[in-house]
């Protein structure tokens, strides 16, 4: 099996907590990341299955760096 078609297994809620403690978010931020990936079956907007979690979270997490100034740190996790 080629490297690009290889793809990593669905992380579980303790292992992106982690993640996103690491990175300096609360664990509600990594809450929301895993369900909101969970309930889309870990698969893009194209359908294409999630190759790499954590680049993902990275970009999460990139995203609320980037909107700090603009919001309070509270999140809604719906």
């Amino acid at each position: 099996m080629s490297k690009q078609n290889r793809q990593q297994s669905p992380p579980d809620l303790t292992t992106v907590t982690v993640y996103f403690v690491i990175m300096g978010l609360a664990p509600l931020h990594a809450e929301c990341f895993f369900l909101y990936y969970q309930k889309r079956n870990w698969t893009l907007r194209d359908r294409k299955p999630v190759r790499n979690w954590k680049v993902l979270a990275f970009n999460w997490v990139r995203s609320f760096e980037k909107a700090r100034p603009l919001m309070k740190r509270s999140i809604r996790c719906y």
